[in-house]
């Protein structure tokens, strides 16, 4: 460093430095040869320290106040500092300089939003966890949820509002079971199709826009399938019952992708607490939603569930215009596509446990009736043996997401979650592999109740690690990659929920419900095993990575001290950077300042 560089301040000697632990914190001196602090009015460039430099900045008395995070220090460089070649600061107001040496990193601004990832966990994790409140979100945070959470209990209700009433009108329509069949599974079908083709072009169509728009639509069609019971009857009532549908799932996938991706942008830090909240919703909405359309058919006729279900959807599809924010990255262009998240095999793992989870939950709807017809139920009774998955489901997932957020232990909670529910599914049939079981009402209630308390445990962490697969692939944070993995998380639970009903029915025709069921529960015990075997790989990869990475970091540090330790002596047998007669008070001011560490002595050379 050249006088230019320091003007005409004292000069700091790499000896001092050396001493100091290596550059474990930047030794400031100010024109006065008194180390600057924050009481002194003196402008500090700030650093934020590692966990082991904080413990030693502590020791020698710098404690919190020195230690602030990347945009303080990011804006007081930008005003009051200019770096030298060496990698000196020098402030050009006061002139206190500060040295960047050792294993000392200057944080740019942004990087505390970049993740680090934990080699035990095998799952990458927040620097610091902050809690989801509700009572702590600002008010745009809070009323953006809320609609958020309606226009999803809109769309549950929506897709389960016809199962009571629709397939008798219908055939008194004229329609056969067949057709009747095809009009609820072609709802998940265009689903299937559509989010991936939503997800890739969010930011170009705008989430904001993509998320009004299908709320509309889906809100409309809804009123719209209202009045079918009043057009003709035979192939013109079919078509038309085709048609709505499949718009009103076309409406249904853009909001839904959009809603996602809008969470994942509003919530970077609660992607798994919002997202089961959402989740709630939609759980609550297929729940009730059968309920609430057969009381509303007796009182009004086919119309009213519709119209009332489709003006709640349109209505929370309006309100939310109020606070959605114009996204800043919607006329960015499109980065990757759907297909280019496949290359991540977290992302492979993660959608077989959400396709293996939604078959599991459609895969009860056309098989568990007739199951419990055995023992004689009535038909109210039988319609709340159905809810007792869905129920628990809507209850825990909040659960299960809080958990995600804060504990960051994505994959114990979906090795765990397809383990329990492959233990549900054997009690359900129960399984003719375990004859000790019961063929008894309490073995298929006990076996509801385990499926339906950790269902959520092995779909709600899946949203985050698509997240950490993507980011993991070099997709930055930002809509497009949320749109994209929103996108995927609809179109792969959409298709487990067409292939649910499909080969339910299927196997419990060609070999039993109880068979069926332990097929099911083999399929869980797969993806368990799946799960197991890669997040264990991924952890023994990462422990062995992180162990080599600090046996190399401990090598560079030592030869990098050597090598500041031989050339401070070998500078201050040429000329020494700090004097006496520079600074008379230097010396005293030093050795005073820095006495309290106990690592070394600090000596200030002499002519």
């Amino acid at each position: 460093m050249t006088n230019e560089d320091s003007g005409a301040h004292p000069f700091i000697s790499s000896t001092t430095y050396y001493l100091t632990k290596s550059g474990s914190y930047i030794t400031d001196i100010n024109p006065g040869g008194h180390r600057a602090g924050v009481g002194n009015g003196t402008p500090q460039l700030r650093l934020k320290l590692q966990a082991e430099d904080r413990r030693f900045a502590n020791h020698l008395g710098l404690g919190h106040n020195n230690l602030v995070d990347e945009t303080n220090f990011s804006h007081t460089k930008d005003r009051n500092f200019t770096k030298s070649p060496n990698g000196v600061y020098v402030n050009n107001n006061y002139g206190t300089k500060y040295e960047k040496i050792g294993h000392t990193r200057l944080q740019d601004k942004g990087e505390s939003n970049r993740t680090k990832h934990d080699g035990n966990a095998g799952i990458e994790h927040k620097k610091e966890v902050v809690r989801f409140k509700f009572s702590q979100m600002s008010g745009r945070s809070k009323y953006t949820l809320l609609m958020l959470a309606i226009a999803n209990f809109g769309a549950g209700c929506g897709f389960s509002l016809p199962a009571p009433f629709f397939p008798r009108e219908a055939t008194k329509k004229g329609a056969s079971q067949t057709s009747i069949g095809l009009v609820f599974s072609c709802y998940q079908f265009v689903n299937f199709i559509a989010c991936p083709m939503f997800g890739n072009y969010l930011t170009q169509i705008g989430a904001k826009f993509l998320y009004v728009s299908g709320i509309l639509v889906a809100g409309i069609c809804t009123i719209l399938f209202g009045f079918l019971d009043q057009g003709p009857s035979g192939v013109i009532f079919i078509v038309m019952s085709f048609v709505v549908r499949m718009v009103e799932a076309l409406g249904v996938s853009a909001f839904s992708t959009a809603s996602f991706a809008i969470v994942s942008n509003e919530f970077p830090n609660h992607i798994g607490s919002v997202f089961a909240t959402l989740e709630t919703c939609i759980g609550i909405g297929l729940m009730i939603g059968p309920t609430i359309g057969g009381a509303l058919y007796q009182f009004g006729g086919f119309g009213l569930p519709f119209w009332l279900i489709g003006v709640i959807i349109c209505a929370s599809g309006l309100a939310i215009c109020t606070c959605l924010p114009k996204p800043q990255d919607n006329n960015l262009s499109r980065k990757g596509s759907v297909f280019s998240l496949l290359r991540s095999m977290m992302v492979w793992v993660t959608l077989l446990s959400i396709l293996v989870g939604a078959c599991g939950i459609a895969y009860l709807d056309p098989t568990l009736s007739d199951h419990l017809d055995q023992f004689g139920l009535s038909t109210l009774s039988v319609g709340l043996f159905f809810v007792i998955a869905p129920g628990l489901h809507a209850v825990m997932a909040p659960l299960w997401g809080y958990i995600s957020d804060t504990k960051d232990i994505q994959s114990p909670l979906l090795i765990t979650g397809n383990l329990v529910c492959a233990i549900g599914f054997l009690f359900v049939g129960p399984t003719p592999l375990l004859p000790f079981l019961p063929r008894e009402l309490w073995t298929s209630t006990l076996g509801l109740i385990l499926f339906g308390f950790t269902i959520g445990c092995s779909i709600v962490p899946t949203m985050k690690c698509l997240v950490i697969g993507a980011r993991e692939l070099g997709f930055p944070d930002g809509l497009n990659t949320f749109g994209l993995v929103s996108g995927l998380f609809n179109s792969t639970f959409c298709l487990g929920a067409f292939i649910g009903p499909t080969i339910g029915g299927a196997l419990v025709d060609e070999i039993g419900f109880y068979n069926g069921s332990t097929i099911i529960a083999a399929l869980y015990l797969f993806v368990m095993i799946v799960t197991s075997i890669f997040f264990g790989i991924r952890y023994l990869r990462r422990h062995h990575k992180n162990h080599n990475s600090i046996l190399s970091d401990n090598h560079q540090h030592q030869d990098q001290e050597s090598s500041l330790l031989h050339k401070s002596y070998r500078d201050t047998e040429k000329k020494p950077l700090l004097t006496e007669n520079s600074h008379p008070q230097l010396s005293v001011t030093m050795e005073s300042s820095y006495s309290s560490a106990s690592y070394s002595q600090l000596h200030i050379y002499q002519k």
